[in-house]
């Protein structure tokens, strides 16, 4: 049975990051209207941070990507196999 307690990685204010049973790190946003506000000094360094790229679970919350998937998933060499077969 697929353990709830460890498919959680991490949280922000904004977004979940979550592990499904195959091993896809996806992100989850939270709705719009629950958005935190965020001091002056925080605005700043935000903004510096922003200029940097995201690597990892950093990348699903700041939304340069939806997802992170494991190498070799086996529902991605089933596509393989039936697109070959297919041509």
């Amino acid at each position: 049975m697929f353990n709830r307690g460890r498919s959680v990685i991490s949280r922000s204010d904004r977004k979940t990051v979550l592990r499904n049973y195959e091993g896809v790190i996806c992100a989850y946003a939270e709705p719009d209207d629950n958005r935190s506000r965020c001091l002056v000094r925080c605005r700043e360094i935000c903004g510096r941070a922003k200029s940097l790229r995201s690597v990892g679970i950093g990348s699903l919350f700041e939304g340069e990507a939806v997802s992170i998937e494991p190498k070799g998933l086996p529902r991605e060499m089933r596509r393989s196999s039936r697109v070959r077969s297919s041509e």
